[in-house]
């Protein structure tokens, strides 16, 4: 039956005989002192009873109202649009840091040698980009918590062919493999005079480092980038000469290898090899 009473009166009235109960809350210091002592987010202040406390936590009230702090399931926020953790602690949130780190400087080197082959960057911006890149990338590759590079991209779907020749096959930029870095003056007989001896002192210095027993990657690497680097400074130097490629595959293999790793003796005595002929090449390519 509808009451003839005033709405105001009819509200009154329900008020009165069906009251409301509020949640129990907690006050803010309550809250803060649980965000911080606990690993796990704080509950909700306005987390009740099972009555009144419903939604997506079960989190339940203490009888004084402070809330307490576990977790169990997903909380309504992580439900219905809000932010999801990864983690739970500084150690996993670091972790997913690097991971995240690898991955951006994987696209910014495939983006970088897409952008070299379209002529979009001059060689001189490219070669300070790469190198800058690949530094990153060594870094980043000993931070990140990976089996190999090839199984990180795998299960992150990066279909990146051109970084992954840069960084895990080459390990040096395309104007080191393949010559073309202009940035600097090359023309005349006095500048070419100059690479031919600095070419001719990085094949010495790399094959006494080898006869010292320094056979460690991080101390053969770097000269034969230098190497590299100076042959192809050199003008006119024929594409039969065999030292270039065979300096590249030596690259190639060290890349794939720790700083820390270290030739066998075996090793040694063909890199020994492939540099005296190399050198000797040289030499003739010198006489004419």
């Amino acid at each position: 039956m509808i009451s003839d009473a005033p709405i105001g009166d009819r509200d009154a009235a329900s008020a009165t005989s069906h009251p409301i109960k509020p949640f129990a809350s907690a006050s803010a210091a309550a809250v803060a002192a649980a965000a911080t002592t606990s690993s796990n987010p704080p509950a909700s202040p306005y987390a009740g009873s099972a009555a009144g406390g419903g939604g997506g936590g079960a989190s339940t009230a203490s009888a004084s109202g402070t809330p307490v702090t576990k977790y169990i399931g997903a909380t309504s926020a992580g439900l219905f649009g809000g932010d999801i953790k990864l983690y739970t602690s500084a150690q996993e949130r670091e972790s997913y840091e690097n991971l995240a780190d690898l991955y951006s400087i994987i696209v910014a080197v495939e983006q970088l040698e897409r952008a070299y082959i379209r002529d979009a960057v001059p060689a001189a911006e490219y070669t300070t980009a790469c190198q800058k890149l690949i530094a990153q990338y060594k870094t980043a590759l000993n931070l990140a918590d990976i089996a190999s590079p090839e199984a990180f991209m795998a299960q992150w779907d990066l279909h990146c062919p051109a970084a992954r020749k840069r960084l895990i096959e080459v390990g040096v930029p395309a104007t080191f493999e393949h010559g073309g870095n202009n940035s600097q003056d090359r023309t005349g007989n006095k500048a070419q005079a100059k690479y031919s001896a600095e070419t001719v002192q990085c094949f010495i210095t790399l094959m006494d480092s080898l006869k010292l027993n320094m056979v460690a990657v991080d101390e053969i690497h770097p000269q034969l980038s230098d190497l590299i680097q100076s042959l192809n400074r050199i003008d006119g130097l024929p594409a039969t000469y065999e030292g270039k490629s065979r300096i590249r595959d030596w690259l190639v293999l060290l890349n794939k290898k720790k700083a820390s790793d270290q030739l066998d003796d075996g090793q040694v005595r063909q890199l020994l090899f492939d540099l005296e002929s190399a050198h000797t090449e040289f030499h003739r390519f010198l006489d004419g």
